[in-house]
This record gives structure tokens, C-alpha cells and sequence, in this order.
């Protein structure tokens, strides 16, 4: 979550969301978390969460 946060993890999701209009929630239940994206670019959007955006693979492999 800490990159996520970071200059350069805003900078990557600046290129295909709005960061900024991102809103986070939590469950009723307190379990999960639940974020609502305003996505710019579906495909680069898809790319960034599956790991295969180049700034995100490490990130990803980290989490795996």
C-alpha cells in the first residue's frame, strides 16, 4: 500500500486513473477494503492490476 502512496506509484496510476477521485472504503464487516477507481484507460488500468506494467512487477511478485 506504501508505494501505492508513494510520488511514484501516483505517477504511474496518474497515467490511465484519476488518483485523486479515488475513494476508499471498508466493508460493513471490516474485512476488506474496497476502493472506487475513475479510470482513464481500461487496458492500461487491467495491465497496472494483473502485474504485467513494467513499474508494477516488482510490487506484484512482492504481494504473489
Amino acid at each position: 500500500m506504501g508505494w501505492m502512496q508513494s510520488d511514484q506509484g501516483l505517477a504511474e496510476r496518474g497515467k490511465f486513473a484519476i488518483p485523486s477521485k479515488t475513494i476508499g472504503t471498508v466493508t460493513p464487516d471490516k474485512s476488506a477494503v474496497m476502493f472506487k477507481v475513475f479510470v482513464t484507460d481500461k487496458d492500461g488500468m487491467m495491465d497496472f492490476v494483473s502485474g504485467k506494467n513494467p513499474s508494477m512487477k516488482p510490487t506484484y511478485m512482492m504481494s504473489a
